[in-house]
């Protein structure tokens, strides 16, 4: 039914290759005047991004930066030992080192994503990245931040590092939690991505 669809479409508008764009997801076909969008970053992620980059501490801290949210994720920083949901000295370390520069921001919303990674069958390994989530959230909630926060698992559904062999490293990275800062209620995304 779908590719029958799809004629009239093609017939109606034509098909020029000289003038096709990429604009949000679909395909344009013929002229247009259509600018591409200038994504605007919230000012006030931008700036929590920046006190990270700037704090020499946090040099196990990436952060990407887009127009709807920040994410925060860990770089070598081993979590959760296999199966486990207690989190490990290090990774502590790494939010209680956060608490200062998310404190200052008062009206965020702070969303954790647990993972899991070949540790179980996919039920487990919900149940283990939900619990890794909330282990995170109870560290910030406990260190004092006062914000909204938001704990998920997404099991095993974004390796950070498809890993093909044995490699413990690779497995390890994947044990985390990746923090999302969002600077309205509206922009918080609740599935796995």
């Amino acid at each position: 039914m779908k590719r029958f669809l799809l004629l009239p479409i093609f017939l109606f508008f034509g098909c020029s290759s000289k003038t096709t764009s990429y604009i949000t997801g679909l395909h344009v076909f013929g002229k247009t005047t259509h600018k591409e969008p200038v994504i605007k970053t919230n000012p006030e992620l931008k700036k929590i991004a920046t006190d990270i980059n700037k704090d020499k501490d946090q040099t196990h801290i990436g952060v990407y930066l887009t127009d709807k949210y920040l994410k925060i994720y860990p770089k070598d920083i081993l979590f959760f030992a296999p199966k486990s949901t207690i989190l490990t000295q290090e990774a502590k370390t790494y939010l209680h080192n956060l608490v200062p520069i998310l404190s200052k921001y008062s009206e965020i919303i702070i969303q954790l994503i647990g993972h899991a990674y070949k540790e179980s069958n996919l039920k487990k390994m919900q149940h283990l990245s939900d619990y890794r989530a909330i282990s995170a959230a109870e560290i910030l909630y406990n260190e004092g931040i006062k914000q909204e926060i938001l704990a998920k698992g997404c099991s095993n559904l974004i390796p950070l590092n498809p890993c093909t062999n044995k490699d413990k490293n690779c497995e390890q990275s994947n044990r985390r939690v990746d923090i999302f800062i969002y600077a309205s209620k509206q922009d918080v995304i609740t599935k796995c991505r």
